[in-house]
């Protein structure tokens, strides 16, 4: 679930295709900005009730990544 909602978070930041968006694709890929980072991280804060610092959406950082992020921040993932 966490991966689907994600995923259409980034549809919708970086205003892309869902085909544009897998599992392995950056978000310098997608097109990240500093204020893409920003709007990213706090949509995932709001939907998910985490803080995520935007630095952890720097670099070569996938969809992947991020659900693994929120996952731990949620206390969810093992």
């Amino acid at each position: 679930m966490v991966y689907e909602i994600v995923t259409e978070l980034l549809i919708t930041v970086f205003d892309v295709s869902p085909e544009t968006v897998g599992s392995t694709a950056s978000l310098e890929d997608l097109g990240l900005d500093s204020l893409a980072q920003v709007e990213l991280a706090d949509r995932l804060a709001e939907h998910f009730d985490i803080q995520i610092p935007e630095t952890a959406l720097r670099g070569p950082t996938t969809l992947a990544d991020i659900v693994h992020t929120v996952e731990q921040r949620q206390g969810t993932w093992s």
